[in-house]
């Protein structure tokens, strides 16, 4: 059953010309194309060498099981990591729908201030704004992303993590909705070494 707004578009389309069934599908396939690219983001330097380590981060997030998969990639500053994490959200962004979120540059913005930020960010993202509701402290905020991520199968990137506590602060230690993806991205393997995170660390 088409929404509203997808019936609202394709009668504008056809306001001046009869739309055949194939052509109402198109323009929906359209637009519903159009509203995940906005998830993707923009990778303006494609490292040289990278695509067997995409391949291989690809094919452990396998999208066609049901488990919730975790990664870690690390390595020192500057070697591509973030541009890795981002070529594989890229990928795995149509399999999530609306319910993806990359937060990034996290380690200059892992302040007391900046959490609480961060995770409504995260729950915008993945649940829209009117879902963010009043969240005074980052108590609370864990509290609504645990409830989120129980419920909704996600795709989420964590980039340049420096602390242990700010996973927790924006993913938890709760579990996670079956066919889940995380994805962070460090620095130092210590940061994923904390309650709650199972999954495989690559080094970039």
């Amino acid at each position: 059953m088409t929404s509203g707004y997808e019936i609202n578009l394709v009668t504008k389309e056809c306001a001046f010309m009869p739309c055949s069934q194939a052509s109402i599908v198109k323009i929906v396939v359209k637009e519903v194309l159009k509203k995940l690219k906005i998830k993707q983001k923009s990778v303006t330097e494609y490292l040289v060498g990278i695509d067997d380590r995409i391949k291989e981060l690809t094919n452990f997030l396998d999208v066609s099981h049901n488990d919730v998969r975790l990664i870690g990639i690390y390595g020192m500053g500057g070697i591509g990591k973030t541009t890795i994490a981002k070529v594989v959200f890229n990928k795995l962004c149509s399999h999530f729908g609306k319910c993806c979120s990359f937060l990034d540059g996290l380690r200059e913005r892992s302040n007391k201030e900046c959490i609480v930020l961060l995770q409504k960010q995260l729950l915008s993202d993945i649940g829209g704004s009117g879902t963010i509701g009043d969240i005074d402290n980052s108590e609370e905020g864990m509290r609504r992303i645990r409830e989120t991520l129980s419920n909704k199968k996600v795709s989420v990137v964590l980039d340049d993590i420096d602390k242990k506590e700010l996973i927790n602060n924006l993913i938890g230690n709760s579990k996670l909705y079956p066919g889940s993806r995380i994805i962070v991205t460090t620095g130092n393997t210590y940061v994923l070494e904390v309650e709650g995170f199972k999954g495989e660390t690559k080094q970039v």
